[in-house]
């Protein structure tokens, strides 16, 4: 299952008589339609409470961010860039503030968010924040499992 949204647009004088509260949405965009913006796509996903532990969270995010470059998707997995550096550096692999400090110019700088529903993902406390840092900044969100990536692609 692949949920698609765009962010809450800022209400104007066109799309006024459209809106209806905070439910009020642009056409979502798929997938694939994420591939053509500039720059890149962020993927977001849990960490700390994956039911299988931090090595197997990194290699799920490994797993997609793969899947999507071949499709040719320009992708940054904060998870996966920063696992292995945490290992080698000795960093806590779960300071909430300090990965957010990390992955602050990432989310800033990325074009749109991929969320990677992992079991947990609800619960995520870091994913919360940065699905929050798209929505605030209007830009497109895209939520997948990892069976919906083909993966032989």
């Amino acid at each position: 299952m692949i949920i698609t949204r765009y962010a809450k647009p800022a209400l104007t004088a066109a799309n006024a008589n459209k809106a209806s509260g905070d439910s009020f949405y642009h056409v979502a965009p798929k997938l694939d339609d994420l591939r053509d913006l500039p720059g890149f796509t962020y993927l977001g996903q849990p960490f700390t409470f994956h039911p299988h532990g931090h090595a197997a969270a990194a290699y799920d995010g490994a797993t997609a961010a793969a899947s999507l470059m071949k499709k040719g998707f320009r992708v940054f997995s904060p998870i996966v860039h920063s696992y292995r550096i945490a290992q080698v550096g000795y960093l806590s692999q779960t300071d909430g503030e300090f990965w957010e400090y990390q992955d602050k110019p990432f989310v800033d700088a990325a074009s749109s968010l991929i969320v990677l529903m992992l079991p947990g993902w609800e619960q995520s406390k870091g994913l919360a924040h940065e699905i929050g840092q798209f929505d605030k900044a209007r830009k497109p969100i895209v939520y997948v499992n990892l069976s919906d990536l083909d993966q032989t692609t």
